[in-house]
C-alpha cells in the first residue's frame, strides 16, 4: 500500500532551493543542477554555508526554506534576496569553475542539500530502503552520501524525474487499485 508519511507544504520544497540557485549561477532550470552538482567539488568551506543553513532550515517535522528568498510569486527566487545575500550573479558559465566564489556556493549549496535530506531521513525513514522521485533525487552525489551515511542499504531512484513520472505514478497507482 501506499502511506504519505509527511506533507511539507509550498513553498518548501528543495528543489527550489537547489533549482533556484542553478538559475542564479547561470544555468539553466530543471537543466544545470547536474552541471552545479559537478561544480561543487571543486569548492571548499566559505561564508556562503551559513547563507544556505539560513536559506533551507531543519525543523522537527522536516525543513524549511526561506519565505522572503523562494516564493511561488517570484519564481524561482527573489531576485533581490539573491543580490543581497551573494552579490551579483556570474557574467557566463563557461568559466565557473575558474571562479572560488561561484565553486564555494556551489559547494555549499550541494553540502545543505546533502544535510538536510539526511537528517530528514533520520527522523521519517524508518526500514533500510528507500525509493525516491524527483529531480532532487537525480543527485547521484546525494545519493551516494545517503548510502554512506544513512543506514540504508537498499535505493530506488525513479529515472522519469520531470512530468513524465507523475503519469507513471498514476499508472502505478491504477495498476495498484
Amino acid at each position: 500500500r501506499i502511506e504519505n508519511i509527511l506533507r511539507i507544504p509550498l513553498p518548501n520544497r528543495l528543489w527550489f532551493f537547489y533549482g533556484g540557485l542553478t538559475v542564479f549561477l547561470g544555468y539553466e532550470f530543471m537543466d544545470g543542477e547536474g552541471k552545479l552538482m559537478g561544480l561543487a567539488p571543486y569548492g571548499n568551506k566559505s561564508e556562503y554555508y551559513n547563507s544556505m543553513k539560513k536559506l533551507c532550515k531543519i525543523k522537527k517535522s522536516g525543513y524549511k526554506t526561506n519565505s522572503k528568498f523562494f516564493r511561488l510569486d517570484r519564481f524561482p527566487v527573489d531576485e533581490a534576496q539573491v543580490l543581497k545575500t551573494f552579490g551579483k550573479p556570474p557574467s557566463e558559465t563557461r568559466n565557473l569553475h575558474k571562479i572560488k566564489k561561484y565553486r564555494d556556493i556551489a559547494w555549499a549549496l550541494q553540502k545543505r542539500l546533502e544535510e538536510v535530506v539526511l537528517e530528514f531521513l533520520e527522523k521519517h525513514i524508518a526500514n533500510d530502503r528507500l525509493s525516491l522521485a524527483g529531480g532532487v533525487a537525480l543527485n547521484c552525489k546525494m545519493n551516494g552520501v545517503i548510502l554512506k551515511e544513512s543506514g540504508i542499504k537498499d535505493i530506488f531512484i525513479q529515472p522519469a524525474a520531470a512530468d513524465s513520472g507523475t503519469s507513471l505514478g498514476a499508472a502505478l497507482e491504477l495498476a495498484h487499485k
